[in-house]
């Protein structure tokens, strides 16, 4: 019969035999195409055919149509096939136990979810094996509670329903314990998988014949592991002879160079039967007989040839999570502990792989070049037929719009105008710029201009400018109700600004419920704060379940703690003491000494224990302290327990309260005190009162002395002070001589001085002499400087601009002059960002006119406006409006205003810092 390995081999030299044919090209006479375009071309319709809507789904039909009429740029998706594949592979388990590989098959379907991802369904089912070639004695030891640990290996009867052999394996005193695993694992799984295809974008070919992916997804997986080690006749096999030939008498014993010559002693020992249930679990759930059952979790990689359109071949290998030790039937280490990892299987297969689908349908979209569509389109002529002719470019007026946008198509000729033909008045005076001889009236003079545009002679009086925070915009708020604040007081948390702009916090939590504190207990383990901010513990645990113990019954072996009340149990000797254990390195052995305690063979055969632990409990009336300072006489009390007695009552002590005298304890680790008797003198801390004594309640009262009772006022000017008879002292001030200096507390006076008759008074100076006349600019309009859309840097071509207002502030006529430099934005951002902008373009053309064209800075003051006074109001900030410029440029602007008398530099307003930029506009080139 051919067996699992050759069947292998046979179907992979199956399928590479039948490569050469189904590689041949498919055409009529066998005749191959040219090398330069062999499988660059699709048997599908293109994108802009009206065949390609037979392979779009009925849904996507209104998409594609819309692309054929250019209303949509991009093409319905195609419908493309499922891939159906079938696969064989080897099979193996990363576990405790040296695997060898098995067999295992599956079957599986996978559709694409786009040119890159796609998702595969499967199902896997195969069998593998593994075994040791060195003895173990895990099985039976524990680190845990005394008892063997692998029920399936010592006689369990509830393992009898799950084997096919008439009785359980037990090796409990056989070989001195020591077997050889071994395992044969059933796997039987259904996963679900994400497939990424890692080089389907493809820039310089069209199509390809490979593919590489990764995959990672989950699954569920059912296994059931058997072991061989009962013979022909249930009988468990006896290892002795191997352990003694190769690892107690030989000198290579535990060399791997001998691990051929012990794999062929076992295998001319074992049937290879596999009849008994290997350890397994029992509390997990399971939807399948005998079988266990894990949530599993997987990731792969793998290669795939295009054969034909219908056919590829793949790689692939992919390696499984499962959480579950015992896939191999194994998991304890040779000292009783549980094994470090958990188990997990690798599955490294051949696939054949079928494209299934209709006939109006495409290859899987991974087999295809995303940006085929793309390239055909850069492909095409240049010249669509079906696109709408170019409107009516002529321009009547030569005012440079179009006909078809000019909305005043007969503008004079010479006249400048906006984006939509129309003749412009900047300053909105009502003269067109053509014949306005003042193209940009100041503002506050638009509505006083004549017929030629020019505006009258105009100051700003001192009383027009009452408050910089009124004259300009409205006073930001004092504090943001809620803002963050800090309040000074370390003792508060969240400090934030109340609705009187006070700033108060919260004060901070005593403790914290659940974190780590020291009650003072050594007795205690896991201190922490309760509810009540009391730190608490949980009692130490006596013993430790599972260590060493002696329940002094010579009867009994293996004698552990079963329980934290420090209850000592052992197992039963067997009657008929087994042969002597042979010198196994780790094997059980005793030294005879009998202050050690887990002796040991090493591998010199010498049998080593370690040091008995000391005791952990001071003798019982041993002094201590139990952390509680009400107590005395702390001693031990024999189980680590320290514990205290109460004070005897009458005991002398201290409750902690100054009022109180006779303290003395109450017996019950309490102390109390008694209020002095009414009339004892005390001190009531009111250093105005007199005669104070105690009222028999612990509390302390005095009185005011009597009315006219001599005292001190604490007032250097005053004398004869006495009381008043409500704990209050008076005293008078005497007069000063006439003419004395002093002060009468108006600072609008001078010259105060004593009458005579102890009062004081000043004299009220002159007026001061009035101001002299404010200087008034020169009667000439200077012109605008426009800024781009959150730039403050000046464009070049407004350097004449410039130039023009430093020849004005250089003319004789205008040498006493003062000039205010405002800046201003549209509406398209926040206030506070658009107060930093303006400051920001004001400060700009501020620097220029001192560094580039030599103004004393003194005759110059920023100021900024914001969005607060455009020059063409009511403009949208929303999105949909952005892109009508014209108007907002205006509004983007430097002013030149008469400085009024005595103004200084507008601060530089709060918000964002890096409003604005100034990198300049990129100019067009020549």
């Amino acid at each position: 019969m051919l067996s699992k390995k050759h069947f292998f081999f046979a179907l992979i030299f199956i399928l590479l035999g039948t490569f050469p044919i189904l590689a041949q090209d498919e055409g009529d006479g066998g005749e191959s195409t040219p090398k330069t375009t062999q499988g660059d071309d699709y048997p599908y319709p293109p994108f802009r055919s009206e065949e390609y809507k037979e392979f779009v789904k009925k849904g996507k039909h209104d998409q594609q149509d819309k692309f054929l009429d250019r209303a949509y740029p991009f093409p319905a998706r195609p419908k493309d096939k499922w891939q159906l594949g079938l696969n064989v592979g080897l099979l193996m388990i990363s576990g405790d136990v040296k695997a060898r590989p098995g067999l295992g098959f599956g079957i599986n379907v996978r559709k694409s979810l786009g040119y890159l991802f796609s998702v595969r369904l499967g199902f896997m089912m195969g069998s593998t094996t593994g075994r040791n070639w060195e003895p173990t004695e895990g099985w039976a030891r524990s680190s845990l509670n005394g008892a063997i640990p692998n029920k399936a290996l010592s006689g369990a009867p509830y393992y009898l329903d799950y084997t096919d052999a008439s009785k359980v394996p037990d090796y409990r005193g056989l070989n001195g314990e020591a077997i050889f695993y071994n395992y044969k694992t059933k796997i039987r799984e259904l996963t679900l998988s994400g497939i990424l295809t890692l080089h389907n974008l493809r820039f310089h070919k069209r199509q390809t014949r490979c593919e590489i992916y990764g995959l990672a997804g989950f699954g569920g997986t059912a296994y059931r592991a058997f072991t061989n080690q009962l013979d022909g006749n249930d009988n468990e096999y006896d290892y002795s002879g191997i352990i003694e030939d190769h690892f107690i008498n030989s000198p290579d014993r535990f060399n791997y160079d001998q691990r051929s010559e012990v794999l062929d002693a076992l295998s001319n020992l074992w049937d290879d039967s596999y009849e008994s249930q290997a350890e397994r679990h029992f509390d997990d759930f399971t939807p399948f007989d005998n079988y266990s059952f894990k949530p599993t979790a997987h990731v792969g990689v793998g290669f795939a040839f295009k054969i034909n359109r219908l056919i590829n071949l793949a790689l692939e290998s992919r390696v499984t999570y499962t959480n579950d030790d015992l896939l191999d039937g194994q998991r304890w280490q040779e000292w009783g502990a549980l094994t470090r990892d958990y188990d997990t299987y690798i599955y490294t297969r051949g696939q054949l792989n079928i494209n299934l689908g209709a006939k109006n349908s495409v290859e899987p979209l991974w087999w295809m070049n995303p940006l085929d569509y793309a390239y055909a389109e850069l492909g095409e002529a240049p010249c669509c037929d079906d696109l709408p002719e170019l409107p009516d470019l002529a321009d009547e007026d030569n005012d440079g719009v179009p006909n078809a946008w000019d909305e005043e198509p007969d503008s004079r000729e010479g006249c400048p105008v906006d984006t939509k033909g129309r003749m412009l008045d900047s300053d909105r005076d009502g003269v067109l710029d053509c014949d306005d001889k003042e193209p940009h009236t100041r503002y506050d003079a638009i509505d006083k201009v004549d017929e030629f545009g020019i505006a009258p002679e105009m100051t700003i009086a001192c009383t027009q400018i009452d408050d910089i925070c009124n004259c300009v915009k409205p006073c930001a708020p004092k504090c943001t109700v809620g803002g963050r604040c800090d309040d000074g007081d370390a003792n508060t948390i969240d400090d934030h600004y109340d609705e009187d702009c006070n700033c108060a916090g919260t004060p901070k939590p005593k403790c914290i419920i659940g974190t780590y504190c020291d009650d003072g207990d050594a007795n205690t383990i896991e201190d922490h704060y309760d509810a009540d901010c009391n730190c608490v513990g949980t009692p130490k645990p006596k013993c430790i379940v599972g260590t060493f113990c002696d329940d002094g019954d010579e009867n009994t072996q293996y004698d552990r703690y079963i329980n934290e009340e420090c209850e000592c149990k052992g197992e039963p000797v067997l009657e008929t003491p087994p042969p002597p254990p042979a010198c196994l390195p780790g094997g059980r052995c005793d030294d005879g000494n009998p202050n050690t305690i887990n002796e040991y063979y090493d591998k010199d055969c010498n049998c080593i224990g370690g040091e008995v632990p000391p005791p952990k409990c001071a003798p019982k009336n041993t002094p201590c302290d139990d952390g509680d300072p009400k107590t005395i006489n702390d001693v031990e009390d024999g189980d680590c327990n320290c514990k205290g007695i109460c004070p005897p009552a009458g005991t002398a002590c201290d409750d902690g309260n100054e009022k109180t005298i006779n303290d003395a304890a109450d017996g019950n680790c309490g102390c109390e005190g008694v209020c002095p008797p009414a009339g004892t003198a005390c001190d009531d801390g009111d250093p105005k009162t007199i005669n104070d004594a105690t009222d028999g309640e612990c509390g302390c009262k005095g009185i005011c002395p009597p009315e006219g009772t001599a005292c001190d006022d604490k007032d250097p000017n005053t004398t004869n002070d006495v009381a008043d008879g409500n704990c209050g002292c008076k005293g008078v001030v005497p007069c000063a001589p006439k003419g004395t200096p002093c002060d009468d507390g108006n600072s609008r006076t001078i010259g105060d001085a004593q009458d005579g008759n102890c009062n004081c008074i000043g004299t009220v100076p002159p007026p001061p002499p009035p101001p002299p006349p404010a200087s008034t600019c020169c009667d000439q309009v200077l012109p605008r400087i426009l800024f781009s859309l959150n730039k403050y840097s000046v464009r070049p071509e407004f350097k004449v601009q410039l130039a023009e207002v430093a020849a004005f502030l250089n003319d004789p006529s205008c040498s006493g002059d003062r000039l205010a430099v405002i800046g201003h934005t549209d509406v398209r951002a926040d206030n506070a960002y658009n107060d930093v902008l303006s400051y920001k373009r004001a400060r700009e053309v501020v620097d220029i006119l001192v560094n580039e064209f030599g103004i004393p800075r003194n005759r110059l003051v920023i100021e900024y406006r914001g969005e607060m006074d455009p020059t063409i109001g009511g403009l949208s900030s929303s999105p949909s409006q952005k892109n009508i410029d014209a108007d907002h440029a205006l509004n983007r602007r430097v002013e030149f205003r008469c400085a009024a008398p005595g103004a200084v530099d507008m601060p530089m307003p709060p918000g964002p810092a890096d409003a604005g930029s100034r990198k300049p506009k990129p100019q067009p080139k020549p």
